[in-house]
């Protein structure tokens, strides 16, 4: 129904959030900037305290249509960005050589 990626590390990336993105899985996060920049709106944050995540596990599978939509959206922004980034890459390196 969700996936639950959590972490005490401020700058740590998800591999179980992008696992989500990619199974569009509702996702419920750790509330860190890294994760909150990454997943935007796409996601539910949540502190690590037992009501915080009681809370958060219910708004997650309460909103699971409406984040499964926003995930859908999100990938497609995140896959368009990398296409973008190696086209800018491959520029790069035909200009060298």
């Amino acid at each position: 129904s969700a996936v639950l990626a959590l972490t005490s590390r401020a700058d740590t990336m998800q591999r179980a959030g992008y696992e989500a993105l990619c199974a569009n899985v509702p996702l419920l996060a750790s509330d860190q900037v890294v994760l909150r920049q990454f997943f935007g709106d796409a996601a539910i944050y949540t502190d690590h305290d037992a009501g915080s995540l009681a809370g958060a596990v219910k708004q997650t599978l309460d909103q699971g249509d409406e984040l499964r939509l926003k995930s859908e959206a999100l990938l497609e922004l995140r896959m368009s960005e990398q296409i973008a980034t190696l086209d800018q890459l491959r520029t790069l390196v035909n200009a060298a050589n």
